[in-house]
């Protein structure tokens, strides 16, 4: 068998997702370069095998404005299906996230019930599909705020949580998700 870029060289059963992680994902999903993708160790193994299935199926990754989202979707045909796909999710949720880079600075006064709001649907042991907000580097989150904000995510007819998402902050301005952000990371800092 031969190989080619963006593709494990394994059949079925001998898939291995670190190496196929290793290969594919890791330009992108690690934080050894500096323009790259988010970090996504330790995130819930539902919401990867969700996002993951979002662009195989052209729910996200069409948006030519959100261009590291269209950069993903450009690549989503050589995505790993079926079984493969359930076992590198689970592989990235079981790898521990590396230290972050809390590089945002500013004041959070006037949002702690808001970001409180936030972690009613994202915080870790939930068993949805929604991502553990204390778990995603603050930079990354907050350019998704902003992109759910603008309708760049969420904006298919068949993403329901990308919408729901959208309405839910829909009411905020920019100042305000940049200091539910600095709240947020001011938890993961505890952490």
């Amino acid at each position: 068998m031969t190989c080619c870029f963006f593709q494990a060289c394994q059949s079925e059963s001998e898939f291995d997702s670190k190496a196929f992680f290793k290969a594919n994902c890791s330009i992108c999903h690690e934080n050894t370069e500096m323009q790259r993708g988010p970090n996504i160790f330790g995130l819930n193994e539902k919401y990867i095998f969700k996002q993951l299935e979002k662009y195989e199926q052209g729910i996200r990754g069409k948006n030519i404005i959100n261009k590291s989202e269209h950069l993903m979707g450009s690549i989503s045909n050589l995505l790993p299906k079926g079984s493969k796909r359930v076992s590198l999710s689970k592989w990235i949720s079981e790898q521990k996230a590396p230290k972050f880079i809390y590089n945002l600075k500013g004041s959070y006064e006037g949002v702690v019930d808001k970001a409180q709001a936030c972690l009613n649907c994202h915080q870790e042991g939930q068993e949805l599909i929604n991502p553990n907000l204390l778990s995603l580097e603050p930079w990354y989150l907050l350019d998704q705020l902003r992109k759910f904000k603008r309708n760049w995510r969420g904006y298919h007819k068949d993403d329901h949580e990308g919408k729901v998402m959208g309405q839910a902050i829909a009411h905020l301005d920019d100042k305000e998700l940049k200091k539910i952000t600095l709240y947020l990371q001011a938890l993961m800092v505890k952490k």
